[in-house]
């Protein structure tokens, strides 16, 4: 069976897995200043009738079966085996196993594009189709999991949970927070299942080997961004503020930059073409002191600063190109606590 759960490494690493960014290269990138829907294939929907001629055509394997994910997203793992409020095990097992069958024959995730105007809206189509295709991946590898757990095989069980930091970090990539946000909640999926079931989680049921499985899953996430936060700052503060500034450059364009913030701040006031570019020099300087700070103890004293400034900006320019970035911040500080924690405790 193919295991092309997410990308395809090289020969010499595990099957489905690259290397992090490195924390490095992201800062480099800001010294240069730089559950939705699927796509599904439908055969058949013509209105000319088959010929007996014709040749078969392949199964589509462009998502997950839609209801099948849905019904797997209602079990609750905190029994072994699984419960579920529609269906007994029996019924269930069965359902996860053929799930899982067809994930393996998906292709790779694919990066989505941005919205055209990334001052107009957050995240664009692209990236809510690909960001409810990666849940729907994890679900399965979660619930697939938790069917080998009551088989008694807890270390299988674990290179399920290898496989969803696989999608984390794929998603990770993806640079931007919405994809950042959709990565850091698999992980704390991952991180939140190895204390389950109830009573005996996972985490003392591993063997060495499903130990040492967990434990790769994580290092392959970038240490110090692992879920993308930092690395969405640096590259939507880039795109956006190369829209704002093309903006300043229309005849009206201090009205458009109101027209703007205002989606993101209703309280915002017309600015100068001066003020505007002074809070945009501003922006941009608090994100190369985020990126210096990430996972320094100034953090918390950045991120303060910024949103008190934020709230004294009437503009709105630090809201619209920074105003995800203070709670992103303070956010990965915990997952990245909670990851050491949950690595320190595996057998």
């Amino acid at each position: 069976m193919r295991q092309n759960l997410v990308h395809r490494p090289s020969a010499e690493r595990a099957p489905g897995l690259h290397r992090p960014i490195g924390f490095v290269m992201v800062r480099a990138a800001i010294a240069m200043l730089a559950s939705g829907w699927l796509f599904w294939a439908v055969s058949g929907c013509g209105d000319a009738p088959a010929t007996a001629s014709a040749a078969p055509q392949p199964p589509s394997r462009a998502g997950l079966d839609p209801d099948r994910v849905s019904a797997i997203a209602m079990a609750s793992y905190a029994t072994s085996p699984p419960s579920h409020p529609k269906l007994s095990w029996p019924d269930l097992a069965p359902l996860i196993d053929a799930a899982h069958q067809e994930l393996s024959e998906l292709e790779p995730m694919a990066t989505p594009a941005g919205p055209p105007d990334p001052l107009a809206e957050r995240i664009g189509s692209e990236r809510v189709q690909a960001i409810a295709e990666a849940r729907r991946r994890a679900t399965v590898l979660r619930a697939e999991a938790a069917r080998l757990l009551a088989r008694g095989q807890p270390d299988e069980a674990a290179r399920e949970f290898a496989h969803m930091l696989e999608v984390a970090r794929v998603v990770s990539t993806w640079g931007s927070p919405s994809t950042a946000e959709a990565s850091a909640d698999v992980i704390e999926s991952v991180i939140e299942a190895l204390g389950q079931p109830d009573g005996a989680p996972l985490s003392r049921a591993l063997t060495s080997i499903g130990s040492a499985e967990i434990r790769s899953g994580f290092a392959r996430l970038d240490a110090n961004d692992p879920a993308g936060r930092m690395r969405a700052v640096v590259e939507t503060i880039a795109t956006r503020e190369s829209a704002l500034r093309s903006l300043m450059d229309e005849r009206n364009g201090e009205a458009l930059v109101l027209g703007v913030a205002t989606r993101y701040s209703p309280a915002a006031e017309l600015g100068s073409n001066e003020d505007i570019d002074r809070f945009a020099r501003e922006a941009v300087a608090f994100s190369r002191a985020l990126a210096d700070g990430w996972d320094r103890s100034s953090r918390s004293a950045i991120t303060t600063r910024l949103r008190q400034r934020q709230a004294e900006d009437p503009t709105g320019v630090l809201i619209i190109l920074l105003g995800e970035a203070p709670d992103a911040c303070d956010a990965d500080a915990d997952l990245r606590t909670r990851i050491a924690e949950v690595v320190e405790q595996l057998p």
